[in-house]
């Protein structure tokens, strides 16, 4: 069990509608970004131990095949177990913020709930917002 963070440049539709449809994968709402790839390429290097918990698949992850190829500038979603670091999340989430991506915690919602997610914990909720 764990918990799960992504991050793309730009959607037509709110944070969570993305989120459900990249689950699915289905990317028609993302548009390419580079620097979702830049971010991947990032935390690949860094991290390589992260790469089982990375889609969406491509060449650069080995075997098995894990989802469709050629995706990797429309999304990164890192399906992590609770015993990650908190400062490794940490440091993907500001490199993700420098590069101007969008920082999905599915665990939080608009208004501050009474219990935060994870990541709105760590980063006093300053992702970027969705949607104006």
């Amino acid at each position: 069990m764990g918990y799960t963070v992504c991050f793309w440049g730009e959607s037509t539709a709110d944070a969570d509608e993305t989120h459900a449809r990249l689950l699915d994968g289905d990317v028609s709402t993302v548009t390419p970004h580079p620097d979702v790839a830049r971010l991947r390429a990032d935390v690949l290097a860094r991290w390589p131990e992260l790469g089982e918990t990375v889609e969406p698949w491509s060449p650069d992850l080995g075997d098995p095949v894990t989802g469709p190829e050629g995706l990797e500038s429309h999304y990164l979603l890192l399906n992590l177990s609770w015993d990650v670091d908190a400062d490794v999340v940490e440091q993907i989430c500001a490199r993700a913020t420098e590069l101007g991506l969008v920082v999905h915690d599915p665990e939080n919602e608009e208004e501050p709930p009474e219990e935060p997610g994870f990541l709105a914990r760590l980063l006093g909720r300053s992702r970027r917002r969705q949607g104006g």
